[in-house]
């Protein structure tokens, strides 16, 4: 008997029994099925560049929600493996025969992995585990894409169709039996019997009454389209949505994203993506032998990619909206301002992240280019024979590699390259709003937000588990912020400090106070790090004439693994965007189990985002008004009487709320932002940078000019890059300003020694004014220090003086009225005797004194009443 044979005998019964059995034991990078999908078929063949590829059809276990088309591990690009190392991607990827399953994530980009051992936080340790299932899997040939298409029908694997909705034996988080309520045979809710029995998941959100009956018919999804029913894409294809990952650009995989609940319920395409990451992704040595931005070329190809071929899916590559969090919306920013991406974005959505952040970009490749060499085993005399000598090292040496940067910065990041970005991004943005650049995402959309405790990892393990910080830890993290934010001058970062102390110690609470001490170092860095940035953002695209839209998130799900104490935090509004709360189960890495209440503020994010990527506004065109699947909660849904969510603009400064009790205000943090917008910069001005952050290493002296000759690189960026930037504040980011990589021929023959990149650099006539300059401002200095000194001692032996004088003025006063009282005694007794007579000259002379009642000490007089 063959395989074959053996096959056809085995019972089906058998079959599916091996198969409960063995599913969850599959890895959850490579199951079809999940506690949130399962899989119901195969898609017709696709023709993408390459080849023919068959995605897998999906169903959501929630009834309210229509079925998906899944598109998994899609090759956008060659592998960047060997000699196209540290190279732009190439297009198109290897082609195949045949018809590609894509059924399945492709492997994760290579990262260095932390795991969950030891003695960590479970804020820390839960995350860690629920990204593990998604990097079992790394390969350097990662440069893959999936797409969440929303499907029409759906077919069993036994060809008999399933009617859209009708699984109504599953239960999911939340899920509570609809007999709480009436439906009519015609749909409609009868809300007689409302219960208002939902979750709620902040202290100071309380539920509102329930909403009204709503919608007529069947339950429509985020486009208007009847879930279970849909006719299919809208006329030009459905919007699409593309989201780049986070993590510093050094981890992370869109993989861990799961796009079907969003496209689902919103009517919009979800594209997920790898790309390069960490030294792979971001090497550069500023100059031709590696210019970086490996990894925002990666995504640059993937818009090539969906404007080419995204028809194929149903969607409309004229409305394509960019969102990224983290490391992902600085990114997503970069794209907006890079003139290689003209035509390919009509929106940006940046959460928790800028590409204006002083974290966003690397300030000191090179630098850090050679501790890489060095660790590796690299070393070289010229830039070109070390990235050569790194494109021999294998992957998983990289996946070891740890280059440290200064706290809250990257070694590996985005560079000012002259090609992806021509300049510093807030040069580019600035640029752009006075007309002197010509903008590449003509007419695109805005929106940004952050949530309430952006730097809560900076500060969540040094804090006890009622959120007390020791106030010797607090000077400890404040003291290390400035260092590695404002370390350009000492003078300046000790004036910093003082400035932020008294800015954000909680005066009323009691200077020392350890509960409102974790508030405020979480405060400091999120203001500076993400607030001001995020708000800067919206300021520039307003005046490019864009339509601008900031949220705050102050929602907390009550089953969030972070301390009760921090609030929202990074990455909290991300399982909301995605959906999780709206099916059982793992959605990709959200594990979290969520309340009715998370379904209610879920529901209300899905509808503003997915508005936004159809018209560039949250608000249409689909109202927030209550329809089945919101009714099926049986909570109160309070966005539907919150009025349309405004503009940004610089005079109103409005913004939404996004929790249980949504709120439209305005002026976020303005204070704050108007510290370091403001004041910070001034201070650093006013010194110059006159020493090195410390963690900077020692440039290698210059070499000669290599007689050797490089070869021909014609996979470099051929764009001739800037020669000079403008100088942005050097004290506010470590290192040295931004500098573009000189301008570099692939056939000129010449290397660049590993010497410093000399950009224009003073004259000496100029060092020593700069030098004078400095000597004055000290020598001012040093004078009035000592004249403030001398003023004091002054003032202390003036005050000594004064209190010896008054202290023998008054014994003395003391003496007198005693001798009076004894003169007094004595002229009575000698007026009896004599009857009359004149008073003696010793009497005579008392009364004199006793008239004067005013004494002179230096050039003041005391007054003294005898």
């Amino acid at each position: 008997m063959n395989s074959l044979d053996f096959v056809n005998t085995v019972s089906p019964w058998w079959c599916a029994f091996a198969l409960m059995v063995l599913q969850p034991l599959m890895p959850a990078n490579v199951a079809g099925d999940s506690d949130s999908t399962w899989a119901v078929g195969l898609t017709d063949p696709v023709q993408v560049p390459g080849g023919l590829i068959r995605g897998q059809r999906v169903r959501l276990r929630n009834r309210h929600l229509g079925p998906v088309e899944q598109y998994l591990g899609v090759p956008f690009a060659r592998p960047p493996t060997g000699h196209l190392r540290f190279r732009p991607p190439q297009f198109p990827p290897i082609g195949w025969s045949g018809v590609r399953n894509a059924t399945k994530f492709s492997p994760a980009c290579p990262q260095l992995v932390r795991t969950a051992e030891g003695d960590l936080p479970s804020w820390k340790s839960e995350p860690l585990r629920s990204r593990w299932p998604f990097l079992q899997v790394m390969d350097e040939d990662c440069l893959f894409l999936n797409i969440y298409v929303p499907a029409r029908e759906v077919k069993s694997t036994d060809g008999d169709e399933i009617e859209a909705g009708t699984e109504d034996s599953v239960s999911f988080a939340g899920d509570a039996p609809l007999a709480t309520g009436s439906e009519d045979p015609d749909g409609s809710w009868t809300p007689e019997t409302w219960s208002d029995a939902g979750s709620y998941s902040s202290e100071d959100d309380q539920p509102s009454d329930p909403p009204g009956a709503g919608d007529q018919g069947r339950a429509t999804g985020n486009g208007g389209i009847p879930l279970g029913d849909d006719p299919g894409p809208p006329a030009d294809g459905y919007p699409v949505m593309v989201f780049i990952h986070g993590d510093g650009f050094r981890e992370g995989s869109g993989n861990m994203y799961d796009g079907s609940v969003l496209a689902s319920y919103g009517g919009v395409i979800v594209v997920t993506f790898n790309y390069r990451l960490g030294i792979l992704g971001f090497l550069s040595t500023n100059d031709g032998a590696a210019r970086g931005n490996y990894g925002l070329l990666d995504q640059i190809l993937v818009l090539k990619w969906i404007n080419q071929n995204i028809r194929t899916f149903g969607g409309d590559p004229n409305h394509v909206t960019v969102f990224g969090v983290g490391s992902g919306a600085a990114c997503a920013g970069m794209l907006m301002v890079s003139n290689m991406t003209s035509g390919l974005i009509s929106g940006v959505i940046a959460h928790s992240g800028s590409a204006i952040a002083p974290w966003a970009i690397t300030r000191e490749p090179r630098n850090f280019a050679k501790m890489a060499a060095t660790k590796i085993g690299c070393e070289a005399p010229t830039t070109y024979q070390i990235v050569d000598c790194l494109r021999q090292v294998r992957p998983e040496e990289f996946q070891l590699l740890d280059v440290e940067a200064p706290l809250y910065y990257n070694a590996f990041a985005p560079v000012v390259d002259g090609g992806v970005l021509e300049d510093d991004p807030a040069v580019l943005f600035e640029e752009i709003a006075r007309g002197e650049r010509r903008p590449s995402c003509t007419g695109c959309a805005f929106m940004t937000g952050v949530t309430r405790s952006e730097g809560f990892a900076y500060v969540g393990e040094d804090a006890d588990g009622a959120g007390k910080l020791d106030p010797m830890v607090f000077n400890h993290i404040l003291d290390g912020f400035v260092q590695n934010n404002y370390g350009g001058n000492m003078h300046a970062g000790n004036v910093i400090k003082k400035a932020i102390y008294y800015e954000y110690i909680d005066w009323g609470g009691g200077e020392g106070n350890p509960f409102t001490l974790s508030e405020s170092a979480i405060d400091i860095i999120s203001d500076d790090l993400w607030v001001t940035p995020a708000i800067q953002s919206l300021k520039m695209t307003g005046k490019m004439g864009l339509g601008s839209y900031l949220y705050t998130f102050g929602h907390r799900s009550k089953m969030d693994v972070h301390p009760r104490w921090a609030g929202s935090v990074h990455l909290s509004d991300m399982p909301f965007i995605f959906g999780a709360p709206l099916v059982p189960g793992p959605l990709g890495i959200f594990m979290e189990n969520f309340t009715k209440g998370d379904a209610s503020v879920s529901l209300a994010v899905l509808t503003y985002w997915t508005n936004f990527a159809k018209t560039g506004n949250p608000n249409m065109p689909v109202p927030q008004t209550p329809r089945k699947i919101h009714r099926h909660y049986k909570v109160s849904f309070p966005y539907e009487t919150l009025e349309p969510w405004p503009a940004y603009t610089e005079g109103t400064q409005e913004f939404i709320h996004i929790g249980i009790s949504p709120r439209i205000r305005d002026f976020y943090r303005l204070h704050k932002i108007s510290f370091w917008e403001e004041l910070v910069p001034e201070i650093s001005k006013a010194f110059p940078a006159d020493v090195m952050p410390p963690y900077v290493i020692p440039t290698l002296p210059a070499l000669s000019m290599a007689t050797t000759t490089a070869a021909s690189d014609p996979l470099t960026t051929q764009a001739a890059p800037r020669t000079t930037v403008k100088k942005k504040d050097t004290n506010k980011i470590p290192g040295n300003a931004p500098t573009a990589s000189p301008a570099v021929s692939p056939t000129m023959g010449n290397e660049i020694p590993l010497g410093p990149v000399k950009q224009d650099e003073p004259s000496e006539g100029n060092f020593t004014v700069e030098l004078s300059v400095v000597i004055a401002v000290g020598g001012f200095l040093l004078l009035v220090n000592v004249l403030v000194l001398g003023a004091i001692y002054y003032m202390r032996d003036r005050r000594k003086l004064e209190t010896k004088l008054a202290a023998k003025y008054l014994a003395q006063q003391e003496e007198r009225r005693q001798q009076q009282k004894m003169s007094e005694g004595a002229g009575s007794r000698l007026a009896a005797a004599n009857n009359h007579g004149t008073a003696s000259p010793a009497h005579r002379g008392l009364n004199q004194n006793m008239n004067r009642n005013n004494v002179t000490f230096g050039n003041d007089v005391i007054e003294f009443q005898v």
